[in-house]
């Protein structure tokens, strides 16, 4: 018989509000579920409704509202007499946990360097799924905990897909908040490249170190709830704010 994790009440996350996207209590809890579920494994077992309830202060329809979206997502499978499980998923059997850094992120702030409508490269084209006069949203920004920079952030999106996406709209709130709020675009899983880069001038200046100095590289490509790409960034890490976690899936 498997032995799955319990959470308790005192583990579950409390997300400032302030810094969630979104009116009610719905966009809120569902961000703190999200987190939660970034916290565990495949097959864990998921705190009941009424202990989501109670902790979080909300009506139990609420939860199971939420809790329902995130099952249509693919985060959660509701088993009948048994509870409800974080999901592995499915096609993916050896996982490098997709959104690690964005467990860390959540608590994180970001300043905007630039957002800008621009020409795709070839490369951006064909990741994304492009046509031929199709053209990417660029965000350029920086990832700060405790406003110290964590990471420089280079994310490229379909322009199509998210019309009207500028500085303005992103100035306080996270990217992946306003897709799901306002294009009704979920993030699901991700592909993540790991490597060591040298930063330039630029970069190291941002990431407050000198010029030449070694940086964790992750580029990655994330996919929405139906399977499509809908973004593609690279991240040079600070090299003494940042680590990653992965875990591995045997099977």
């Amino acid at each position: 018989m498997p032995r799955h994790k319990h959470v308790v009440a005192t583990d579950l996350p409390d997300l400032d509000r302030k810094d969630i996207e979104g009116n009610g209590k719905g966009p809120w809890l569902r961000a703190n579920l999200t987190a939660l579920i970034l916290s565990m494994s495949p097959g864990d077992l998921f705190p009941s409704e009424r202990v989501l309830a109670e902790r979080y202060g909300v009506a139990r329809m609420t939860v199971s509202r939420e809790m329902a979206s995130l099952a249509n997502s693919g985060l959660l499978e509701r088993v009948p007499g048994r509870g409800t499980f974080v999901r592995r998923p499915s096609g993916m059997v050896e996982t490098l946990s997709s959104f690690t850094d964005l467990r860390t992120w959540y608590h994180a702030t970001a300043r905007i360097i630039s957002v800008r409508t621009v020409r795709p490269t070839r490369h951006e084209r064909a990741t994304l799924g492009l046509g031929p006069e199709e053209d990417v949203v660029a965000l350029h920004r920086v990832r700060l905990t405790e406003g110290r920079p964590m990471a420089v952030e280079r994310v490229k999106l379909p322009a199509r897909r998210f019309p009207g996406l500028n500085r303005r709209g992103l100035e306080g709130r996270s990217l992946y908040g306003v897709l799901a709020s306002e294009y009704d675009t979920h993030a699901y899983s991700a592909e993540q490249t790991i490597t060591v880069s040298r930063l330039d001038a630029r970069d190291a200046e941002l990431l407050e170190v000198e010029e030449g100095s070694p940086a964790m590289r992750i580029d990655r490509i994330t996919h929405d709830n139906l399977g499509a790409v809908m973004d593609m960034s690279t991240a040079l890490c600070h090299p003494d704010r940042y680590s990653v976690q992965i875990h591995i899936g045997l099977g």
